[in-house]
């Protein structure tokens, strides 16, 4: 595992936080994170575990705010791409705008889902993260879209979710990264297709 440069300047707490937070991040995002425990996330922040759980007492409190912040900086990056590339947008065009965004970062993309395949267990840190909050969470113009285009869209989502899910699933047991939009444009149009469009 890389180890970082000690932090020794003095920075602010709130900054401090968000460096914690960020190389978290970047530790995930590029396999490093073999365990997540506060001695190896501190190992790969430069600092100690003591002085990691003055800002984070626990690995779950530090990785929900990682994921916080990773879901909003995917959903605000997804909503400018979805306004600069369809100026009257379908629930397609979302759908196809979330897979090319996490396609163009496939690595990044493999290891957050790799962590949430195993926060199934619930030992995991987390596991409460994505039990909660991720399962509840979808785009807010997610909704709209689905009430704007189909007659029962809280079916279309459940539907979605569930392709979502299986292609994610088969993904992560491919030895090589996949091909995320390849494999999402053979089968787009045999999903939606069977989709009761209200206009």
């Amino acid at each position: 595992m890389e180890k970082r440069d000690p932090m020794a300047r003095r920075l602010p707490p709130q900054q401090r936080r968000a460096e914690i937070v960020e190389l978290t991040r970047q530790m995930i995002a590029t396999g490093a994170a073999h365990e997540l425990t506060l001695r190896s996330i501190a190992r790969y922040c430069g600092m100690s575990a003591p002085g990691l759980m003055h800002h984070f007492a626990t690995v779950s409190e530090l990785l929900e705010t990682v994921l916080h912040q990773r879901d909003h900086d995917d959903m605000a990056a997804i909503r400018a791409a979805l306004a600069r590339d369809y100026p009257h947008p379908t629930l397609l065009d979302l759908a196809d705008t979330v897979v090319r965004y996490y396609a163009a970062r496939p690595i990044e993309t493999r290891h957050f889902d790799a962590l949430e395949a195993r926060a199934v267990l619930p030992e995991h840190p987390a596991h409460q993260f994505f039990a909660t909050y991720r399962a509840v969470q979808p785009l807010d113009i997610t909704k709209q879209l689905a009430a704007q285009d189909y007659r029962d869209p809280e079916a279309v989502l459940r539907v979605l979710g569930v392709v979502a899910d299986g292609l994610r699933a088969q993904w992560l047991r491919q030895l090589e990264i996949p091909d995320y939009w390849g494999d999402w444009t053979a089968m787009r149009h045999h999903v939606f297709a069977h989709f009761d469009r209200s206009r």
